[in-house]
This record gives structure tokens, sequence and C-alpha cells, in this order.
């Protein structure tokens, strides 16, 4: 089956020039786990942190399931060392 975009999401950052953006993809690449979670961009999650802070769960069991994830990684983004996702 190929990918297909089922839903896209937007969230306005505090000092952040441009929307974080995310996918729900249906790939049904990963066994039981049929959504996929793309987001724009990646953040450090604070000053001085070698890495950045990436969502949790990338693949979902449901739609809901990538929703709140997305939600969740979008109230917790901070201006910090943001990068664009490559993969968005």
């Amino acid at each position: 089956m190929a990918k297909k975009i089922e839903e896209r999401h937007s969230f306005a950052i505090e000092g952040l020039s441009h929307a974080l953006e995310g996918k729900i993809i249906q790939t049904n690449e990963v066994e039981h786990l049929p959504y996929e979670l793309v987001v724009s961009h990646f953040c450090k999650p604070f000053d001085g942190a070698v890495n950045v802070h990436k969502p949790s769960r990338t693949h979902t069991e449901t739609i809901e399931q990538a929703r709140s994830e997305f939600e969740s990684y979008a109230s917790h983004f901070k201006v910090i060392g943001v990068e664009s996702n490559p993969n968005f």
C-alpha cells in the first residue's frame, strides 16, 4: 500500500517565524501500527543540549493517537536549536 496523508496539522509557536507542522500518514509499514507522525521541525529541549528532541512515538495504532502525540510534542516545543526535518 502506498503512503497516504490522512491529516495535516499546524501549531503556532511563540518566537518561531513559521508554524510547526505535522502530517499523519497511513503507511502500514509497521505491523499493528498503521499511522506515522512526521513533524516539520525538531528542537533542543534546553540550552546546551547536544541532540534535538523528537516525538517519542512516531508510529501509532490509531489516527487519534498520532494526533495526540503531535499535540503533546507541539505543546512542549522550545525555540532552541530548531532544525528542519529533512524527511518532512
